[in-house]
Parts: structure tokens; sequence; C-alpha cells
């Protein structure tokens, strides 16, 4: 017996090490092969592998989570797109690396399968193999889908308010073949996001505030009367570190008595309530402590929110192209990135809401007539000729009997307005003659869209004094239209200057101006921003908005890293 004799039985166990273990280990330890991976590839796509590369294959697994990844490998041949033998390749790896750091574009990497990925990523076996490189298939197409186009989510629960989202779709055979191909997929990978001043801000605000949230946040200012410059309170200390936070305040340090509102921390304070849309006073009442107390956290989903709406916008703005925001009631015009006129604007009353939307503005009208639309005569004027039947003829607005270009004008005295009802009121066409009166102004500029918006000149001049500025019935109104019309005319067609287009205003006479070159108007609702100055500012979500599109997007208990 072999523990008779020591020796031989040494002798057994050594040649077992030596030799037979290494045979019986090496069953389950041979590496796969690229046969070995195909085929795992064929088994969890569902196809069937007798007949897999057939091109009327309808052998795709219905329970699949994206049957939509079998069609990507049929069009490459069963290939294995991001692994070899070895493991995951360098572009893997990069692709990962994007993935794992998409909540920098505001994204949630969870919706990326991250940690299924992570947990095969070491892995030999060619079931783990397989399995990453679908995984990363399927990832490629979500990320390109929401960080280009925008998430799915909002347009699946408010159609009718984010009919913008996701229009164009992100087809998963030419996106993998574009990537294959791409000489640098990290500079691929980098291009796939909005190239746009604006969301490369948003970008970076965003990184600001996540900074300061990993940092405590900010302080909150405790209840207590109005303060004013010159007042003494316990709360000011807190209320400059709230604002140093922000960098509104340049120091939070200073000499002399702690709990002084002093001249620099007044000049702090107005900057924040610009920031914010407040009135710019330097007084802390209720609103602007209000608003010094809103958790970073909000701000964070804010900025997340308004990223999501620039990739809705189209990623050619144009080499010169006006942006309206209506939520910040300012109009920009842009040549090359670099912003060359700006001015504030009147949008849309909360029920009469400025559509978002993107256009050409076409041509620029002077003296322009106003033809009423139908729902601000039935609305707004019916109730006024009922009270006073002169107010057409007051406002230098005709009556006609229809809308076609032949209708009859009739005398609006021989009317009686007390017995017209809505329906009636709906026949007849009023049109508002050029002049001082007109709701329109002297410039009118027209850019077809299905909403009927156009930009415009107002007589109501005082109106921009106001902070918010919601008071028209949808269309914009331009504090400076002169302005603008001197520039885009300037920047397509000699002979136009202003003294040009003034003196045909003061004639009198309507003039329709055609621009050789439509320029892009993109009509938008950002709620966060930068100024001229690189200041942040957050305007007010005056439609709502923000909320219903933060419902969409982000879950109660979803975090970002």
């Amino acid at each position: 017996m072999l523990l008779n004799n020591p020796n031989r039985f040494f002798r057994s166990i050594f040649l077992f090490i030596v030799i037979v273990l290494p045979l019986f280990i090496g069953r389950f330890s041979i590496a796969a092969t690229l046969e070995d991976i195909q085929s795992e590839l064929l088994e969890q796509l569902g196809y069937n592998p007798t007949d897999p590369f057939s091109s009327e294959s309808q052998a795709v697994n219905p329970d699949l989570d994206n049957p939509v990844m079998a069609r990507v490998y049929r069009e490459n041949g069963f290939e294995p797109l991001w692994v070899t033998p070895e493991g995951p390749t360098l572009s893997a790896s990069v692709l990962f690396k994007y993935l794992r750091s998409s909540a920098d574009e505001g994204l949630n990497p969870n919706d990326y399968q991250i940690a299924r990925i992570e947990s095969y990523w070491n892995a030999t076996d060619s079931t783990s193999l397989a399995k990453i490189d679908i995984l990363l298939t399927t990832a490629l197409h979500a990320y390109v889908s929401d960080v280009r186009e925008g998430r799915i989510d909002p347009c699946l629960k408010d159609p009718d308010l984010f009919t913008c989202a996701r229009d164009r779709s992100i087809d998963p055979v030419q996106l993998i073949s574009d990537a294959l191909a791409a000489k640098d997929f990290a500079a691929f990978m980098e291009s796939q996001p909005p190239d746009t001043d604006q969301y490369r801000e948003l970008k970076n605000i965003l990184k600001f505030y996540r900074g300061i949230e990993k940092n405590g946040g900010w302080p909150s200012i405790p209840e207590g009367p109005t303060l004013k410059p010159g007042d003494r309170d316990q709360r000011i200390p807190v209320i400059r570190s709230r604002l140093t936070i922000t960098n509104d305040l340049a120091s939070e340090n200073r000499s002399g008595d702690p709990t002084l509102y002093d001249d620099d921390l007044s000049t702090a304070v107005k900057h924040f309530q610009r920031r914010h849309g407040l009135d710019q006073d330097g007084i802390i009442g209720q609103e602007t402590r209000s608003a010094m107390n809103i958790p970073v956290s909000s701000k964070i989903s804010k900025i997340i929110v308004n990223m999501e709406r620039l990739r809705w916008i189209s990623r050619d703005l144009g080499p010169l192209y006006v942006m309206v925001n209506i939520a910040g009631f300012r109009l920009s015009v842009f040549s090359k990135s670099n912003l060359e006129l700006e001015m504030p604007v009147i949008v849309g009353k909360y029920y009469r809401k400025t559509p978002v939307f993107s256009s050409y503005i076409r041509y620029i009208e002077l003296n322009p007539y106003w033809n009423i639309p139908q729902s601000i005569a039935i609305k707004d004027i019916l109730p006024k000729l009922k009270k006073d039947p002169d107010y057409l003829s007051d406002q230098q607005i005709r009556l006609f009997d229809g809308w076609k270009p032949d209708a009859h004008e009739l005398d609006p005295s021989k009317i009686k307005w007390s017995e017209i009802t809505s329906s009636k009121m709906a026949v007849y066409k009023l049109r508002q003659d050029p002049g001082p009166k007109n709701s329109l102004g002297r410039i009118k500029f027209m850019l077809p869209n299905r909403f009927a918006v156009y930009l415009h000149d107002t007589p109501a001049q005082d109106l921009f004094l106001r902070t918010q500025r919601t008071f028209s019935s949808g269309c914009i109104r331009l504090s400076h239209p002169l302005q603008l019309a001197a520039y885009l005319l300037g920047n397509d067609q000699a002979g136009w200057d202003k003294a040009k287009i003034q003196e045909v205003i003061e004639s009198g006479d309507r003039r329709i101006i055609s621009l050789k070159t439509p320029v892009p108007i993109h009509v938008v609702y950002l709620t966060v921003t930068t100024e001229p100055d690189g200041a942040i500012h957050f305007n007010k979500d005056i439609y709502g908005r923000d909320e219903l599109l933060e419902k969409a997007l982000l879950d109660e208990n979803q975090s970002f890293p």
C-alpha cells in the first residue's frame, strides 16, 4: 500500500499535481475562441443557429429586451463588436468610460447597464464576453440617442407639451457603422452631445453646482424682518456666507461690525436678484430670502432639465441666427457664436403661451397691417365693443364681412354689438391700419410657423420696464425692432440702415423687404442661462414647465453621481 511506502506516496502526489491536475483544470480554463463568442451571440440574440445569416430570417427572440440589436449584429456578420477572446477592446474601454461619466451630461449612468457591464468586465468565458458585447452595443445606442436627441420619456408622458423631444431617431445600424469606422473613437464619443455654446455653458454650470453640493451646499437664511442696506441683523453673516458660495459676493470676510448690511453686501444682493429675475432693489424680503433658500439639489435638477431642452433644438443653429428665450424675456443675435445684439422682449401670457419652435425670418414688413386673429377678436375686442361701440374707429380698426380677398368693408357704427355672439363675431375680419395705434408697432418680422407667431414692434414701450414680461397674446414684442431690422438687413443687402428704415416708417407707406438669405430663429424656453458677463441666471419658470419635465425625466428616488 502507498501508506506503507512513503516514497511511492509522495511520488504519486507529485505526478498528480504536475501531470494530471493541469489536464483536469485545463478542461475548464481553455480561453474562449472567436467562434465560441459568435455562437454565444447567436444564442443570446435568439437567432436560429442553423440559419443565422439569412436575410429572410425571422428567428429573433420576441422576448429580447432590445430586438433591434439582433439586426445590428446580423448586419455585421455576427462578429463581436467590442470584445476579443482576450477581453474588452480599447474602444470598449473608451465607450465604458463615457457611459460611466454620462452624469456629466445630465444623464443617469444607471440607464446604460453600468453595473451589469462591470460585473462581466474581467470575465474570459465566451458567455460573459458575448453579454458584454451586447450590453455595450445596446448602451451605445441608448446613450447616443439620449445625449444627441433627448430622452424618450417626456414624449411618452406628455406628448402635447414635449412635442419636440426625440422627433428624430438614431438608426442603430448606421450608428454602429459610424462608430466602427471612426479613426478616433474617443473623438467620436465626444462629438455626440450638442456642439453649441449654450449646451457647453450648462454643462459647466452643472459641474459647478455639483461641486457646491459635494461641499455641503449653502446655509439656509432664517426667517426674520425685511433687511435693507444700513440695517444690523444677526443673519447678515449667514447671508454673506450664502452669497459667497455662489460668487455673488467676493468674500464673506470683512472688518468692522459683522452684522452690518453694508454697501458691498447690497451690491452682492442686487447681483443675486438680477440672476434670479427679481427686482434689483437690494432689499432682502420674503421673495429674495426664499430664492436664497432654494436647495442646491433643486438647482441641479433645473440645470439637467435645461440641458435636455437644448438637445431638442437643431444641432446646426446656423452661422447667423436669432434666439428668443421665452423664460428669460430676451432676444439674442449670434454670428459665428459671437453675441452681436441683445434686447428685452415681451412674451405670451400664461393662458396664451408663446410656443417653442424653430423657423426662418424671411421678410420684414414696415408699417404693417394687423389682421386680428379670431381668438383675440372674440375674447378681447368683442367685450370692449359691447361697452364702447366706437372702439374700432378709435383704434383705427377696419371691419370686413369675411376673410376672403373680395370681402366688403362694413360700417361698425351700424352694427348692434350688444347682440353679436362669439359665433357671429368669428365671421368678421378685423384689420388695424398702420399707424401709432397699431398693436404691431411699425415693424413686423415674419417667420412662417404653424403657430402664427411673429416678432413685432409695440407702442407699449413702458412694459419693458417690468421684470416679468408676460403681456402678449403669444407673439413676441421687441424693445428695439429698428435695431434688429437694421442688423439683419445690413448683413443681407446694402442700403438698408437705420436712417433708411426710419424714412420709410415716417412716410407711413407699407413696405415688405424680403431677406435674400433667410435667417434661422430658435424660440426656446430656458430657465438656466449665462449672461454676457458669465453670471449664471436662473429665470422664473413662467409657464410651470420645469416641474412637468422634471417629473418626466427624474424619478424621486433617482440620484446622480
